[in-house]
């Protein structure tokens, strides 16, 4: 049996079975969220309360991890989120989402979130979807102001590297051209990465060695204690060829919910300021 068909069968057996559950309450939507960052902008926006589901990686705000988590934006349970009966399923145009099958469930808005423009006007179409256009308008502009670049002379070459594991086996990094890539700007540094990146994110040692960055800034999205800091740091300090080694310029900042992509990313944007410029 073919997903459309199936999809086909799951929706007529809900519109059957839960009538009441196919109808907005007072005309108000009644939304699905495959994506943690519109999730936590529908929280900012005061609009949780036509949330209906979520994705199982929307954890902000704390609240609404409270609702239904009904997979993945890739691998969404398709049954469960017919029989909430929703009318608007919200993802963020990452590839390979199954839109056609979510589609015959309930009309599927697709708003980008990879740039600042996207992710504003992503914003303001939000707040026309949940009727929050004041509320959108305020944090859009927000954004704006917060994204925007802000060049700090001397900033030093810096290499964004997710997670504390070391360069053992080579790093991830973030890319200029990210959300977060733009962050770093906005927070006066300077990556270290030029020009667009394709294909994966990752540096092997010796291409780290040959990238010779000024500062090695690692981005934990948990609670470190000083002495797991501390041990991440001694992790780097074997490579002496690495500028950045030999003169003490690796840094450790953790925190939860660090890498957010919703509008968090201003908080984080203040985090990594000190850590990313002279």
């Amino acid at each position: 049996m073919s997903w459309r068909m199936l999809v086909a069968m799951i929706v007529l057996l809900v519109a059957c079975t839960t009538p009441s559950a196919r109808h907005d309450r007072g005309g108000q939507p009644r939304l699905v969220s495959l994506s943690p960052a519109l999730t936590e902008t529908l929280g900012e926006l005061g609009a949780l309360d036509q949330l209906v589901a979520r994705s199982t990686f929307c954890t902000l705000p704390a609240e609404a991890r409270s609702l239904p988590a009904v997979g993945s934006a890739l691998t969404p349970d398709l049954e469960a989120i017919a029989t909430l009966g929703p009318t608007r399923v919200l993802i963020d145009g990452s590839e390979g989402v199954p839109r056609e099958s979510i589609g015959q469930i309930a009309p599927v808005s697709v708003l980008p979130w990879l740039t600042t423009a996207e992710v504003t006007g992503s914003v303001r179409t939000l707040g026309t979807i949940t009727g929050r256009e004041e509320a959108a308008e305020k944090l859009a502009s927000r954004m704006e102001v917060g994204l925007a670049p802000h060049p700090v002379e001397g900033a030093p070459r810096t290499l964004l590297v997710l997670g504390t594991e070391g360069p053992a086996q080579g790093v991830w990094f973030i890319k200029p051209d990210s959300l977060h890539g733009t962050a770093l700007v906005a927070a006066g540094g300077r990556n270290a990465v030029v020009g667009p990146v394709t294909g994966a994110p990752s540096l092997s040692v010796e291409q780290v060695i040959a990238l010779d960055p000024d500062r090695i800034v690692m981005l934990e999205p948990r609670t470190l204690t000083a002495d797991e800091q501390q041990a991440a740091v001694a992790r780097w300090a074997v490579l002496t060829p690495l500028t950045a080694a030999s003169s003490g310029q690796v840094r450790v900042v953790a925190e939860p919910d660090l890498l957010s992509t919703g509008p968090r990313i201003l908080h984080f944007v203040e985090t990594i300021r000190p850590a990313v410029t002279p």
